[in-house]
């Protein structure tokens, strides 16, 4: 990935992405800086393989952000066998009642939201890591940041699966706040341990 050592913001965020329990984080980073590698290595931690099913959820502004996440996470778990990602996007047409063996899921608001209520094909207890990247953007595009709690409110959800709410990690990432703190307090992981910046 081209890190000889950590940089600032994954010095800082990573003790905290990784610890046991679990801590919810909220980092704020500029780009290149390595934020990506940073939640990309925590959800892959998390991953249990053993485990055919969502386990991490990640939510981007776009499609082609939810790819390029996506190659990250298959370049940084080339060698974790058995981790599979598969990705909420518009085009991906997945039947209603599907059962994904996938354990990432990364994903745009709107699709994400549609796998969440209409189609059922994500369940809120078996997920152990949430992560809104770019949760400046999601704040910033009309219809990005209701979509975006939903999704953040359902994830809290202890239905289903064997992870109560104390044993999941949620992040949210982003270059730079614009918007006033009641707007990010909406997207802001419940509970965040502390911020990272970088």
């Amino acid at each position: 990935m081209g890190f000889n050592r950590p940089s600032k913001i994954q010095e800082t965020a990573l003790p905290m992405m990784l610890a046991h329990p679990p801590q919810n984080l909220i980092a704020q980073s500029q780009s290149g800086t390595g934020k990506t590698a940073a939640f990309v290595l925590a959800m892959l931690s998390r991953v249990n393989t053993a485990r055919c099913q969502p386990q991490c959820l990640c939510l981007a502004p776009t499609f082609e952000l939810a790819l390029q996440i996506g190659r990250v996470v298959e370049r940084m778990g080339q060698f974790c066998a058995d981790v599979k990602v598969t990705f909420a996007v518009q085009g991906n047409r997945v039947a209603p009642g599907t059962r994904l063996k996938e354990q990432i899921v990364i994903g745009t608001p709107g699709t994400v939201l549609d796998w969440c209520f209409k189609r059922r094909l994500l369940d809120p207890g078996t997920i152990s890591v949430f992560v809104l990247d770019e949760a400046d953007i999601m704040i910033d595009t009309q219809g990005f940041c209701s979509q975006s709690i939903r999704v953040q409110r359902w994830a809290r959800a202890p239905r289903g699966g064997n992870r109560g709410p104390g044993n999941r990690s949620r992040g949210g990432n982003g270059g730079t706040w614009r918007h006033g703190a009641e707007a990010a307090a909406a997207l802001a992981p419940v509970g965040a341990a502390g911020a990272a910046r970088g």
